[in-house]
């Protein structure tokens, strides 16, 4: 196999190499190595899913033959059709947002920030705990708060400095 692995040992560089690259047994991987690379996870996604869907292997021989699980087919079939070639790229690690807040203690925190603009994060933080019985973070607060005047075009107020 072609020796093509830029960055290796960098967080970036591992999330994209295939963690089984000698699981590849596709005979293009084979046949053509200097283009093929088998540890090139996001070419083998799209190569697993070319088989399949032009080649119509059945998807367990596709899975097989490139080292993957069905359940990564299936994941990266769905991901493939919502964002083509991006999305095979792997997505941010940790959470997608935060994970606490309800729609109700949302509704709650920008009910609470109109009626009184000048409480600032830790304030609005306190009321939520006081009122759900979670605590969240200032910081988390003032994303929410944050977001909601970028997308409407506010400006701060000066309670935001907490």
């Amino acid at each position: 196999m072609a020796e093509r692995h830029d960055g290796e040992g960098t967080p970036e560089a591992n999330s994209l190499q295939h963690p089984n690259p000698d699981r590849v047994r596709d005979p293009l991987f084979r046949q053509h190595p200097s283009f093929f690379d088998a540890h090139d996870l996001v070419q083998v996604k799209y190569e697993m899913l070319r088989s399949h869907h032009v080649d119509r292997l059945p998807v367990a021989e596709a899975a097989r033959r490139f080292g993957l699980s069905r359940q990564t087919f299936y994941l990266s079939d769905a991901a493939f059709a919502r964002a083509r070639l991006r999305g095979l790229l792997p997505g941010r690690p940790g959470p997608k947002g935060p994970r606490k807040l309800t729609p109700e203690m949302v509704a709650f925190i920008r009910s609470h920030r109109r009626e009184r603009p000048e409480l600032g994060y830790r304030e609005l933080a306190a009321a939520v705990a006081d009122r759900f019985a979670i605590h969240l973070h200032p910081r988390t607060v003032r994303r929410l708060v944050e977001r909601k005047k970028h997308s409407a075009g506010g400006t701060p107020s000066p309670g935001d400095r907490d």
